[in-house]
């Protein structure tokens, strides 16, 4: 098993280390971090079984990274180590679903003890559920339960969907959790990787001000809110509580694409209706698919460009909805399906939500869709036409070529293929198992552990060899890597 040790203090991490007879406990990774956003960075792509961790670290303290760590769906167990001056913090932990906490100075015994109870709960966990973020929707019994709301208290449920992972919004979420708790009873579930649900319970003012707060601190993360109140457990029921979540979910992609559009398309409602000048006729789609279709097979791409431009536009200015556009450009690739000659495609609409949820502008969505419509359903030519295997291979070798270079860039590699960078990044996976960012970083680092086998002895010189120009950012992408500091790799190099 592997135990992550978490604390801004050298001293603190070495006495851990020492102190905890970590082989017969069953652990045989003992991994450190100086404070919550190193742990969490460790976290991400290392399988660990125990943290225990300071509470007050500079950058992201204890309660940030429990709560971090729930809304990645980590179930690991946490103990926290405190001062006597701070058990109203620790107590806070314990209702985020901390195992244990330590007091400080530490006892080793009362260490050992707590380590050996937290291992039997991951062993043989029991049926209890914690206060902290989980991974789905507890039911409203369960809530009223918890939070046990009195006569002059109400519950509210807020659901917030992001435009990105909520890995994006890791570090401030947090905190802005903390802040609500300050005022309010919460319980926090996350529903997918985009979005969260926060049950709040106290008074109607207190509710007012935190939904508020959050709608104030979040706003530049760009989120869907959407919020149900009820005096009640029985005021609402869980399918409401779905289709809230849904709500946000559109509400941010409308944010993302649209600046702030809240337009939302009712799921019974047509797309396309000559009653309303908020939707599309359905004439005027079929016409601009008709002139794109046609500009195609005449190998006019400017043209072509310039339907997909105006079918885009058209959404934009009629009925600005994330769905509304799905449904015009999935249906504009069916459309293409049929009556293109070529053979060998490999889009559908599922292709096209794909594409969407890796856009980040009206404009970046109009570059993807261009270069699948070419890349597709133009009629293969002599030379001009590389299939997509081909253009990632070029990528491949083109990071092949430059990766030493600190200053590689996506839209270089891209370009290098021939391809808008919005495509690249959303192709690449498909062919290679990983992103163009993640295969470059992989690339640096083997060439960095060959330096090493070869016999640079300087860090600072294999960093740089390998296109990094920061040394720490370097050893911190070898950890993540590798799950060691590459000083420690090299000294085993040396013999």
């Amino acid at each position: 098993m592997t135990v992550l040790l978490v604390d801004d203090e050298p001293i603190m991490l070495k006495r851990l280390r020492m102190i905890v007879p970590w082989d017969d406990l069953g652990y045989s990774r003992v991994l450190e971090a100086q404070d919550g956003v190193h742990a969490l960075e460790i976290l991400a792509g290392t399988a660990v079984h125990l943290v225990i961790s300071d509470l007050v670290m500079p950058r992201m303290d204890g309660i940030g990274l429990i709560e971090a760590t729930r809304l990645l769906n980590r179930d690991i167990a946490f103990i926290v180590l405190t001062g006597h001056d701070q058990f109203e913090y620790a107590r806070r932990c314990l209702r985020l679903g901390v195992r244990d906490y330590v007091l400080k100075p530490i006892d080793t015994n009362e260490l050992v003890h707590a380590i050996q109870a937290a291992e039997r709960e991951t062993i043989h966990p029991s049926s209890k559920t914690d206060h902290g973020v989980q991974g789905e929707l507890p039911s409203l019994s369960q809530i009223w339960a918890r939070l046990r709301p009195s006569s002059n208290e109400i519950i509210t449920v807020v659901a917030l969907a992001f435009p990105k992972s909520l890995s994006h919004v890791m570090e401030k979420l947090p905190t802005v959790l903390a802040q609500a708790r300050d005022h309010v009873r919460t319980i926090t579930a996350r529903q997918t990787d985009e979005c969260v649900s926060m049950f709040f319970v106290g008074s109607e003012s207190e509710c007012t001000r935190v939904t508020r707060m959050l709608e104030q601190r979040l706003q530049p993360l760009k989120p869907g809110v959407v919020t149900l109140t009820s005096g009640s457990a029985h005021g609402f029921a869980s399918p409401q509580l779905q289709e809230s979540i849904e709500r946000a979910g559109d509400l941010s992609r409308n944010r993302r694409l649209f600046d702030g559009s809240n337009v939302s398309v009712e799921k019974d409602q047509s797309v396309w209706s000559k009653e309303s000048n908020r939707l599309i006729e359905p004439d005027r789609v079929r016409g601009l698919e008709v002139q794109l279709t046609a500009a195609l097979l005449r190998q006019d791409r400017q043209n072509a460009g310039s339907a997909l431009k105006n079918l885009i536009d058209l959404v934009v200015d009629s009925a600005p909805d994330y769905r509304v556009l799905e449904y015009a450009l999935s249906d504009l690739v069916m459309y293409l399906s049929a009556y293109t000659t070529r053979g060998d495609l490999n889009v559908s609409p599922r292709t096209v939500s794909a594409l969407l949820r890796e856009s980040v502008t009206i404009e970046d969505v109009y570059a993807r869709m261009r270069d699948l419509i070419e890349d597709n359903f133009l009629s293969p030519r002599a030379a001009a036409n590389a299939s997509p295997v081909q253009h990632v291979d070029a990528a491949k070798q083109y990071i092949e070529e430059h990766f030493s270079e600190p200053g590689l860039t996506l839209p270089a590699i891209a370009d290098a293929a021939s391809l808008h960078p919005g495509y690249l990044s959303t192709l690449f996976p498909q062919y290679v198992g990983k992103t163009v960012v993640e295969h470059l970083t992989d690339r640096r680092l083997d060439h960095a552990v060959e330096l090493m086998r070869s016999g640079w002895n300087r860090l600072t010189e294999i960093a740089e060899a390998s296109g990094y120009r920061d040394p720490y950012y370097f050893s911190r992408c070898f950890k993540r890597r590798y799950g060691e500091a590459p000083s420690s790799v090299l000294r085993r190099f040396r013999g």
